[in-house]
């Protein structure tokens, strides 16, 4: 049997089928992406993220603080930019002015009255 043996309906039948294999075989497709599961990676939230602070008050180690209290001590003056501080990570104590974090925190102060 050639092409030209089929009637015109014999090719309408048979695009007809292959248009609801198409559908049936997207559909499945579809299905099966739909019901997939995706790993979902969780955030950390933002407690998880804060830094701990150390500093010295007096000679004594006081904290952690995080960036909130640091920037609440600082603007009450019970720490300075002379403050020995430290975080996880670091390799020794330093002062704030020298610390990038910290000095942003100064820099961010209100000036004097």
């Amino acid at each position: 049997m050639n092409d030209n043996s089929f009637q015109p309906i014999d090719r309408l039948i048979e695009f007809g089928l292959s248009m609801a294999v198409a559908q049936q075989i997207t559909s499945s497709f579809n299905q099966i992406i739909n019901n997939a599961q995706t790993p979902r990676v969780p955030f950390p939230n933002e407690s998880a993220r804060q830094i701990e602070w150390y500093y010295a008050v007096d000679g004594n180690i006081a904290g952690p603080a995080n960036e909130a209290e640091i920037k609440n001590l600082l603007l009450h003056k019970r720490i300075n930019n002379t403050t020995m501080m430290w975080k996880q990570g670091m390799q020794s104590w330093k002062q704030a002015v020298e610390i990038p974090e910290i000095l942003n925190y100064i820099m961010q102060l209100p000036p004097a009255l």
